[in-house]
């Protein structure tokens, strides 16, 4: 019965709590830039948030305990509760708790907190932050990567993800992008790319494992010429040995460009120019499409003269 009544009076101030104090604490007490959204690894549970209620309501009242949700109790717990301005047996009061926000924010441990209150007893209260911790990079590995294709450092150095840098979602969308490349500039654009977040509370820190399910290497479809390269299209096809069907890899163009100027610089063409200007994967055949630049540039001689030496 004690209970319920609380509650109920929680309940009718609601609109103070959201109103007036939740804003103030998201825009004053929240981490410069906003805060990214947490990566929750597989051990992590959403902590069961209490009732809130209104601190209208109960400012003054005595606290007589203080919780965490959200963090392992502990060390780390007492240390906490040691820097908060508001203690227990002591008065709740409003600028209290909004200084132990910042106060916990500036910690760096946490992505997320909010506050509320539950009945406690002696018509006492217990004052309850609901946390969401920051989780950093720890071991990125990788698994699953395709034969003759981009090895699992490669890839793993395609996430750019760094030991203990902050992970959050879009860092981790990020990382799994990078992959993708490296394994499209090889030729594997038939590919599915799976991170698995494995956290570890105790350290705040979470393992990386990438998960790659490749399917067959793509080959090369048309090959298109701009410019002026001096060369049919058949004959360009033969000297960058870019053939229609020939797998791709990564080495695939660069290789071509290579050919092309040294043929050129056998031609005394020592301006000659070739770059890639597009490339396009056609799904439904898995061929890759080429655009070439060229412009041969003009012929280009080198001459030689032996210096007079004056007559004795």
């Amino acid at each position: 019965m004690v209970r319920a009544a609380f509650r109920a009076t929680f309940v009718a101030g609601l609109a103070c709590l959201f109103a007036t104090c939740a804003p103030v604490w998201a825009q004053q007490n929240s981490p410069a830039g906003g805060r990214p959204d947490l990566v929750r690894g597989d051990s992590a549970q959403p902590p069961a948030a209490p009732e809130p209620g209104s601190l209208a309501s109960v400012v003054g009242q005595r606290v007589h305990d203080i919780q965490f949700r959200g963090i392992p109790s502990g060390n780390e717990t007492r240390r906490l509760l040691s820097l908060l301005p508001q203690k227990a047996g002591q008065p709740l009061d409003k600028r209290s708790v909004r200084a132990s926000v910042q106060v916990l924010y500036a910690t760096g441990r946490f992505q997320d907190i909010q506050v509320a209150v539950e009945p406690a007893p002696e018509n006492q209260l217990s004052l309850v932050f609901i946390t969401k911790e920051n989780q950093f990079v720890g071991a990125v590995g990788v698994t699953g990567s395709p034969r003759r294709g981009p090895t699992p450092r490669q890839l793993e150095n395609a996430s750019k993800l760094q030991l203990g840098e902050l992970l959050t979602a879009a860092q981790l969308k990020q990382a799994v992008a990078g992959i993708r490349k490296q394994l499209e500039d090889d030729g594997f654009y038939r590919v599915t790319v799976t991170p698995r977040v494995t956290a570890h509370p105790d350290t705040q820190q979470a393992d990386i494992l990438f998960s790659i399910e490749a399917g067959a290497r793509a080959t090369v479809g048309e090959v298109k010429v701009t410019g002026d390269s001096g060369f049919a299209p058949e004959e360009i096809s033969e000297l960058t040995r870019l053939r229609h069907g020939v797998p791709v890899t990564a080495q695939s163009v660069s290789r071509a460009l290579q050919r092309l100027r040294k043929n050129y610089q056998k031609q005394d063409r020592l301006e000659a120019q070739a770059s890639l200007v597009n490339r396009s994967y056609r799904p439904e055949s898995n061929t890759v499409d080429y655009t070439l630049n060229i412009v041969r540039g003009p012929l280009v001689a080198i001459t030689s003269k032996a210096p007079d030496c004056p007559r004795r």
